[in-house]
C-alpha cells in the first residue's frame, strides 16, 4: 500500500510576485509476497553451513518478509515563483524546484524465478513412448514427483548456480528538478521564451551488475593461467552445475563467491545522472485560425549508467561493476543534444465563416470550407555512439588512439567514423574506450510531417472528418547509426565488414487516408 500527503498554497505578496509553496510526503509499505515465498541471496553474511561469503536468506524465516525495507524520509518539497518585470505584465520570469520520489514498484521488485528460488521443482521424466506423445496417463508417469523444498532447502541451496541480491535497505530514488524562463509577449499573440530546465537522479535504477566478476589485477599476475583447470575445492559439495566436477578453472576461483555462477543485484538503486538544456521557444497563440510553436532545445544527459528498459532485470554497461562504477559515467547513449521542432496549424480561410468565400452556397462549402493543415518539423542531431569489441582475454573494451569523429566530406556511410582511432589492447590490458563517443555521434534526423484535415458538417451533433497524412513528407533520407562491433583478430585487425558502416535508414515517406465519424 501507499499513502500521499500533498500541501500547496499559493502567496501573492505583491501585484507582481507570486509564491508557490508545496510539500509532498510519500509513506509506502514495502512490496511482499503474499505466501512469503521469497528468498534473496545475501553476499555480505557468512553461511553457516560453509563458512564461506554468501547464503540464501528466506522471508519471514531468516529474512523479513519485504523485499525492501520501508522508507520514512520521502519529503518532497516545492518552490516556485513568477514574477512580472513590466508593469504591463507582458515580460515575466518563473522559476521552480522541486524534489520528486519515484514510487515505481516494478523498481522494488522483479517478478520472475529469479526471486523466488526454492519455489519451483521440476520433474524429469521421459515417456517410455518417445518424445512424439508428450501426452501419457498417470500410471505410466514418474513414480515420484519432485517438491519444492522452499526454506527447507537452508542457506546453502542453489550453490553453485546463479543468484541473485536485492538490497532490502536500498536507499529512495529520487529526482531534483529545477527550470528557470524569462518570457515576453510580443506583438500578433506571439510568446518568446528562454528557459534554461535540469533534473538530477539520485540512486535511481538501472545500474545492476555481477558481484561475482574477477578482479582484473588477475589478469596481469596470471595471463592465460586463469584458464587452467585446478582441483575443484568444492567437489562433492556441489552436485550440479558448472561447478560440480572435479576440476575447475583457476579464474573461478579467484571469484569473491567462488562457489556460485552470477552474483546480479536486482533493482540496484545505484545510478545517478545529471541533465542540463537550454530551451527557446515562439510560440503563436491560437487565433484567426492560425497556430504556430518553434522550440529548440540543446541540452546534455550524463549518468553512470544505462538500460535498454530500465526495468529492474536490466544489466548496468560497466566494465568492472562491482569495483568501479564510478569510473563508466559519460554521456547517455540516448542523448540528443540539440534538437528543433516546429509546429503549426492553419485553417485555410474559405467557406462559411472565414474570410473568403463565405457566402457560397452549401454544396460549394462542402467542397471549399472546413480545411485545416497542420505540419510538424523535427530536426535533431544523432545520439553518441559506443564501440565494444576486443580481442584480448580481458572484458571487451578496445583502446582508443585518437579521436574518431570525421566532418564534411570526410564522414558518409561507408566510413561513418574513423575506424583506425581503434586499437586491440595488449592481452590482459583492460581497453580506455569511454563507455560513448564524446564527440562521435551517429546520423541526425531531419523529419517533416504533414496532414490535411477536412470537416463535414451532416447534422446537429454529427460530424464527419476526412484526415490525409503523411509521414516524412518529404521522404528524406534518415540514416540510422553505423556499426560499433570493433572485431580484431589475433593481430589487431579489424574482421567486421560493417564497422563503421552504415547499413540502414529509417521509414521512407507513407501516406495514410482516414473518415472519422462524430457523433
Amino acid at each position: 500500500w501507499s499513502h500521499a500527503s500533498y500541501i500547496q498554497d499559493d502567496y501573492k505578496l505583491t501585484p507582481r510576485l507570486t509564491l508557490n509553496l508545496g510539500l509532498r510526503y510519500d509513506l509506502r509499505s514495502g512490496p511482499v509476497e503474499r505466501w512469503n515465498r521469497h528468498s534473496n541471496f545475501d553476499p555480505f553474511m557468512t553461511n553457516p553451513e560453509t563458512k564461506m561469503p554468501g547464503t540464501l536468506l528466506y522471508a519471514d524465516v531468516t529474512a523479513p518478509r519485504h523485499f525492501v525495507d520501508r522508507n520514512n524520509t520521502d519529503f518532497g518539497p516545492r518552490f516556485g515563483f513568477a514574477y512580472a518585470l513590466t508593469g504591463d505584465g507582458k515580460t515575466v520570469i518563473r522559476g521552480a524546484y522541486g524534489i520528486v520520489h519515484m514510487l515505481t514498484e516494478s523498481y522494488d521488485m522483479q517478478a520472475d524465478n529469479s526471486n523466488s528460488l526454492g519455489w519451483e521443482a521440476t520433474t524429469p521424466f521421459a515417456s517410455t513412448q518417445g518424445s512424439n506423445y508428450p501426452a501419457f496417463q498417470f500410471s505410466v508417469g514418474p513414480s515420484e514427483l519432485v517438491y519444492p523444498k522452499g526454506a527447507a532447502g537452508g542457506p546453502s541451496a542453489f550453490r553453485g548456480q546463479s543468484v541473485r541480491w536485492q538490497n532490502l535497505y536500498a536507499p529512495p530514488m529520487y529526482l531534483q528538478q529545477a527550470n528557470l524562463t524569462l518570457q515576453r509577449e510580443i506583438v500578433g499573440q506571439w510568446v518568446l521564451s528562454a528557459s534554461y530546465a535540469g533534473n538530477r537522479g539520485v540512486h535511481i535504477p538501472g545500474s545492476n551488475y555481477n558481484l561475482n566478476q574477477i578482479d582484473p589485477k588477475y589478469y596481469m599476475e596470471y595471463g592465460l593461467a586463469l584458464q587452467n583447470q585446478v582441483p575443484n575445492p568444492f567437489y562433492g559439495q556441489i552436485k550440479t552445475g558448472g561447478i560440480s566436477g572435479a576440476t575447475v578453472s583457476r579464474a573461478q576461483l579467484l571469484l569473491p563467491y567462488p562457489d556460485y555462477g552470477s552474483v546480479m543485484t536486482m533493482a540496484n538503486h545505484g545510478n545517478s545522472s545529471t541533465y542540463h538544456s537550454i530551451q527557446l521557444t515562439a510560440e503563436k497563440r491560437y487565433s484567426k485560425g492560425i497556430s504556430a510553436l518553434f522550440s529548440y532545445t540543446g541540452g546534455k544527459l550524463i549518468d553512470e549508467s544505462f538500460s535498454s528498459a530500465g526495468s529492474s532485470g536490466e544489466t548496468g554497461d560497466f566494465r568492472v561493476g562491482r569495483l568501479d562504477r564510478r569510473g563508466d559515467r559519460a554521456i547517455d547513449q540516448n542523448d540528443i543534444s540539440q534538437r528543433f521542432v516546429a509546429s503549426g496549424v492553419f485553417e485555410l480561410p474559405f467557406g462559411k465563416g472565414k474570410k473568403f468565400a463565405s457566402e457560397v452556397p452549401t454544396v460549394v462549402d462542402y467542397l471549399i470550407g472546413g480545411w485545416q493543415a497542420n505540419t510538424i518539423t523535427t530536426i535533431q542531431t544523432g545520439s553518441p555512439l559506443l564501440v565494444r569489441g576486443a580481442n584480448n582475454f580481458a572484458l571487451g573494451w578496445p583502446n582508443v588512439v585518437k579521436d574518431p569523429t570525421l566532418y564534411g566530406e570526410d564522414r558518409g556511410v561507408k566510413k561513418w567514423f574513423d575506424t583506425s582511432a581503434f586499437a586491440n589492447p595488449p592481452d590482459f590490458v583492460v581497453g580506455n574506450a569511454p563507455r560513448t563517443l564524446p564527440n562521435t555521434r551517429g546520423p541526425g534526423m531531419v523529419n517533416i510531417d504533414a496532414s490535411l484535415f477536412k470537416n463535414f458538417r451532416i447534422t446537429e451533433g454529427k460530424q464527419l472528418e476526412f484526415r490525409a497524412e503523411a509521414f516524412n513528407f518529404i521522404n528524406h533520407v534518415n540514416l540510422n547509426n553505423p556499426g560499433t562491433s570493433f572485431s580484431p583478430n589475433r593481430a589487431g585487425v579489424n574482421t567486421n565488414a560493417a564497422f563503421g558502416v552504415v547499413t540502414s535508414s529509417m521509414k521512407a515517406r507513407s501516406i495514410q487516408l482516414g473518415l472519422r465519424l462524430s457523433f
